[in-house]
């Protein structure tokens, strides 16, 4: 069973775990991966999870984003293996981690991710902070900057064109950016 679940993402990378779903189980400080059809495939933890919330897989490399509102970091995973296999199971290997609030300067609740694979940046939601962060894809990650959101940005998700949408609690809206990268709608 979950405790608190808080955010899902899906692997749509072309590896081995295509298809497979992640669930950040913030009550039980871990994530959960089931396969499409509901079958439990994995659960794994870190000591350093305090509160995991949001998830992103990146497409191009099957790399596993993790936020931690709580402990104010950003974890990036490798997954190797086969979730649900009994030959090669698969692993979550912790490849490096970010505090946000370090990054920042300031304290920090990063609540939701995505992935921008094509221009290699992580974008981060901090509540606390009402702000965007920016970070390199790169092992390790690195802080790229940040920028204001009016209001207490949560969900994010990212279109096609690179295209930001996130949700403003505090405000109740929907912001779009165009493409923080190109700077192009």
């Amino acid at each position: 069973p979950l405790a608190l679940p808080s955010g899902v993402a899906v692997d749509n990378s072309t590896g081995p775990n295509a298809g497979d779903i992640y669930i950040a189980d913030s009550g039980d400080k871990r994530v959960v991966v089931i396969s499409p059809a509901g079958t439990l495939l994995g659960l794994y933890t870190i000591t350093q999870f305090k509160d995991p919330r949001g998830l992103a897989v990146d497409p191009s490399t099957g790399d596993l984003y993790v936020t931690d509102f709580s402990g104010a970091t950003v974890y990036q995973f490798s997954i190797s293996g086969v979730w649900g296999s009994t030959t090669t199971p698969g692993v979550a290997t912790l490849l490096s981690s970010v505090s946000t609030s370090a990054s920042a300067g300031k304290g920090s609740s990063p609540f939701d991710v995505v992935v921008d694979a094509a221009n290699s940046r992580l974008y981060v939601s901090d509540t606390s902070l009402q702000e965007i962060l920016v970070f390199t894809t790169a092992t390790p990650l690195a802080y790229v900057g940040d920028f204001p959101i009016s209001g207490q940005p949560e969900g994010i998700s990212m279109a096609p064109g690179g295209d930001l949408y996130i949700a403003s609690r505090s405000n109740d809206k929907i912001l779009v950016y165009c493409n923080p990268t190109t700077g192009v709608c």
